[in-house]
């Protein structure tokens, strides 16, 4: 009896196999014929029936019944459709036009210059996250020379990592125009010229949102959850007739896959879900160059990203700041006509004898982003050191900026318009950490190493600043302090210390924020 319920078992597990395998076939069918405007509902049917094939499969192999396995059944991109190669140079154009600028919004006066990202853009190393291996900085697009490279690329806000992208995909898009990008020299060692695919991960997000696709840890992600990620990024800018040809060139490795800001997810989106639904994507289509980029990597949500060297963008050198001034100070007199050539030098060497001289002055200029801010300032006319707390204002709502807009845009945020009201002000969002910075700063003078505050102490402060701005208890303690607390994280102001408790790193702000409040209250 045993054995014939075994084979009953078998031959229905079998004929399941058999109508699922046919309802990817029909639902093949469909999406051809929907083509690049597939919608979710059939995403959905598709990871339900692979899903389903999995667990038949699984059932069978225990049973000792061989099980070969089908194209059809992992899936993956559908069959490209006829492409489209004459839309590619229009798209080629877009990432040209969209990375080829600086954005200097919140970093000078000067928000019109037109600064070119060719013209400061300064190559940097990226040293490899290996302990004692000693080995030395390499050039990022040195990494991605050959086809399958795959990079995390770590470091913390301010480091370049934006930039480095963007000038890569700048400089792919300029060789497959065969136009000048400015920025031609970092493919020499480059056989082929790739298809620059650049999204952040809060664009991935956006778009597996509006497609309804988000994979989190009850629906696991299948490989087509990035496809629709990237189809819902083309349509956005009106190319999907682009998708065939870009399955094609992922398919043949013909692209460079860049994705910025891995931990910069959403709150509520899980990382390991998208990591996964990464991972996939790449063993799929492995002869492509992967980088992706991250403040600080979760081994753990990192993990199922197989194959991928960790490297880091350190603190900038001595003669490499020299370069990035030099740099700058060219482009703001030269193409940007912001400042006379003629005492170009002396402006130079007043900031590089400032950089030098003063040791806190000295910690801004360690990051390529920090340093830029320095330049900017002194370029306007504020001498340094003197100037330093007005180049730390900037720095600061540059961190708090993001985190404001980011309010602004989420579902919450639009509903309490008026609630954020009071943090429109780059004064009123500092604001918002100046009692915080100084109960830290406290402790470090009680000589309390390292000045750490409990979970429950930080969020009260943080409360009673938002609710002294009058915004609505509720919305303050239950959305923007959490909101504020991860983004504080994220950004590097505030560090995590043991399971309950936070610190903020970075004398500079610390410092910096904690005698703003001193004032305020009136203080020596």
């Amino acid at each position: 009896m045993p054995e014939q319920t075994d084979t009953g078992s078998r031959e229905s597990l079998q004929r399941r196999l058999a109508v699922y395998r046919r309802t990817v076939e029909l639902l093949e069918i469909q999406r051809a014929q929907f083509g690049a405007f597939t919608p979710p509902y059939i995403w959905h049917q598709f990871d339900e029936a692979r899903s389903a094939i999995a667990r038949i499969k699984q059932e069978l192999r225990a049973l000792g019944v061989p099980v070969d396995d089908v194209a059809i059944d992992t899936g993956g991109p559908p069959t490209p459709l006829p492409a489209t190669p004459a839309l590619l140079p229009t798209y080629l154009r877009m990432v040209i036009d969209q990375a080829s600028l600086v954005p200097l919004t919140g970093l000078t006066e000067w928000v019109d210059l037109g600064l070119r990202l060719a013209d400061v853009y300064c190559d940097r190393q990226a040293v490899p996250l290996r302990p004692g291996t000693g080995a030395p900085g390499v050039a990022l697009a040195s990494l991605l020379r050959e086809r399958g490279a795959r990079v995390l690329l770590e470091g913390p806000l301010g480091a370049g990592k934006t930039f480095a992208l963007r000038a890569l995909a700048l400089a792919c898009a300029g060789r497959a125009r065969a136009e000048p990008s400015g920025l031609d020299t970092l493919l020499d060692s480059w056989k082929d010229a790739p298809i620059p695919v650049l999204l952040s991960a809060a664009e991935i997000a956006a778009a597996l949102r509006r497609a309804d696709a988000e994979p989190h840890n009850e629906h696991q992600p299948a490989l087509s959850t990035f496809w629709r990620a990237i189809e819902g990024w083309l349509r956005y800018s009106d190319l999907s007739g682009l998708v065939p040809a870009f399955q094609e060139a992922f398919e043949s490795g013909g692209c460079l896959l860049m994705i910025d800001g891995f931990d910069d997810l959403p709150a509520g989106a899980d990382q390991h879900a998208f990591t996964l639904a990464l991972s996939r994507l790449v063993a799929r289509y492995p002869h492509n160059r992967v980088v992706v980029t991250c403040r600080s990597a979760d081994p753990a949500a990192f993990a199922p990203i197989l194959g991928f060297a960790r490297y880091t963008l350190g603190p900038l050198g001595d003669d490499e700041a020299k370069q990035m001034i030099a740099r700058w100070y060219d482009a703001l007199a030269g193409p940007a006509g912001a400042l006379p050539p003629d005492d170009l030098p002396e402006r130079r060497a007043r900031l590089e004898g400032a950089l030098a001289g003063d040791e806190r002055l000295r910690a801004l200029a360690d990051r390529p982003l920090t340093l830029t801010l320095c330049v900017l300032a002194h370029a306007e006319g504020r001498e340094l050191p003197a100037g330093r707390d007005f180049v730390l204002r900037r720095f600061c709502n540059v961190l708090l900026a993001g985190w404001y807009q980011q309010q602004l845009t989420e579902p919450h945020g639009r509903a309490h318009a008026r609630d954020l009201a009071p943090l429109a002000s780059i004064g009123q969002r500092q604001a918002l950490l100046e009692p915080l910075a100084y109960a830290f700063q406290a402790q470090v003078a009680a000589g309390r190493q390292p000045a750490a505050l409990g979970h429950a102490d930080v969020t009260r402060l943080l409360g009673e600043v938002l609710r002294g701005s009058g915004i609505e208890p509720g919305y303050a303690n239950e959305v923007l302090v959490p909101s504020l607390l991860r983004w504080c994280c994220r950004q590097g102001i505030l560090a995590r210390s043991g399971s309950q408790g936070y610190t903020m790193p970075w004398s500079l702000i610390r410092e910096y924020l904690a005698g703003l409040a001193l004032a305020a209250a009136g203080g020596p």
